[in-house]
């Protein structure tokens, strides 16, 4: 996969956690052993995009302005690009976890290459229009390398994950409710944010979005998933959500208290 000589380093969605049978740290070293010079984790970005919203959140309920919705979901934005044209003054501003990532990642090494790690086939479409992301893999297309490689990441030594604890909370990006409630975590005054979580996009949630161009929600903040659960039930993924959740710890993000839905 990688030429000789090349060097390039490994940008992984925090939905990875869980995909493969192993630690994050045995994950890091398996893909250091098939030749990726560095690896990042994205949710160092994704806490980048957390103060970007957080702050355009506090900013536009101060203004009076309405609802926001999220913009880290690449199928969500393609949906809004596409069929809910009218939703593209409220999506926040702010790039995805993967766009951020990649900026540090080619501020810190500009002679690197960066390849995107995760779930989601509409990243694929993202890094082609943004920029700045030389390649898009799926976990899947990770999993037949290792196998390809002779890699079975359990038996793998782990690797130095550094110093994660300035973004960590952010790894449950990957989640249903955990980019609402990393936004959250960044406001003093949260008890006052009305969330409205979308967990999956199919025809009921798509009317039921549609519908807002002529009656707008009574909230301030609007989570997309367009995958049931979040992330971690992408179409690259490798696992069901609930073996990923198992190998994840069991661990998830606290539901947001969700407004009921008129429809």
């Amino acid at each position: 996969m990688l030429q000789s000589g090349e060097k390039v380093t490994a940008m992984i969605a925090p939905a990875i956690e869980g995909q493969f049978p192993g630690t994050l740290a045995q994950i890091k070293e398996s893909l250091l052993k098939i030749g990726f010079a560095k690896v990042v984790e994205v949710a160092e970005g994704a806490a980048v995009t957390t103060e970007h919203e957080a702050d355009e959140l506090q900013r536009r309920k101060a203004a009076g302005e309405g609802y926001m919705t999220t913009s880290c979901c690449s199928a969500y934005m393609e949906l809004v690009d596409k069929h809910l044209t009218f939703l593209k003054d409220r999506y926040s501003s702010a790039f995805s976890p993967m766009i951020y990532t990649a900026k540090m990642c080619k501020e810190a090494d500009p002679d690197y290459k960066t390849v995107f790690i995760g779930p989601c086939l509409a990243k694929r479409v993202e890094a082609a229009r943004r920029g700045g992301v030389d390649g898009v893999i799926s976990f899947s297309e990770l999993a037949a390398i290792f196998m390809a490689k002779g890699i079975d990441v359990r038996e793998e030594e782990s690797a130095d994950l550094g110093d994660t604890s300035s973004f960590e909370y952010c790894r449950e990006f990957a989640l249903t409710s955990g980019v609402a409630n990393c936004v959250l975590s960044r406001i003093e005054d949260k008890s006052s944010i009305r969330v409205q979580p979308i967990n999956g996009v199919d025809k009921k949630t798509f009317r039921l979005m549609k519908s807002w161009e002529k009656r707008a929600p009574e909230v301030d903040l609007i989570e997309v998933m367009c995958c049931e659960g979040g992330c971690i039930d992408g179409p690259g993924t490798i696992v069901k959500p609930a073996v990923a959740m198992k190998l994840r710890g069991g661990k998830a993000a606290s539901p947001v208290k969700a407004v009921k839905s008129p429809l």
